[in-house]
């Protein structure tokens, strides 16, 4: 508790707006969990500012680690074309024979739909 006096008072905090302090339960440590406020490469850092290696990345949605440049520039493109299309587009497409090509036991992704259209 000596070095994150910040992050135990913002958790104080937080417990007045959240169900145990947070919206999910997979982060808690005891005796509370660390606020991270950055993340670069393998390195978060808290609000505390003590650097740690990130072992568990999101779970390993952050397998190529955080801040990572060509993923933030992919990012930065699509964003300014929009998000969350209301309609078919052409990235769908590419990802899903990106990964069709990827994993040669997906001929297609009509085997992982679960409900099929009606057409």
């Amino acid at each position: 508790m000596e070095l994150t006096p910040k992050s135990k008072a913002y958790w104080d905090n937080a417990c007045e707006y959240l169900p145990g302090g947070d919206s999910r339960n997979s982060i808690y440590w005891r005796p509370y969990p660390i606020f991270i406020e950055s993340a670069k490469g393998a390195i978060v850092t808290d609000i505390d500012g003590c650097e740690r290696l990130d072992f568990i990345n999101t779970m390993t949605t952050m397998i190529l680690g955080h801040g990572f440049q060509p993923v933030i520039d992919g990012v930065r493109r699509q964003l300014e074309n929009g998000v969350g299309y209301n309609a078919p587009n052409t990235h769908q497409v590419e990802l899903a024979r990106s990964l069709c090509e990827r994993i040669p036991s997906l001929i297609s992704f009509d085997s992982l739909i679960l409900v099929r259209r009606q057409l």
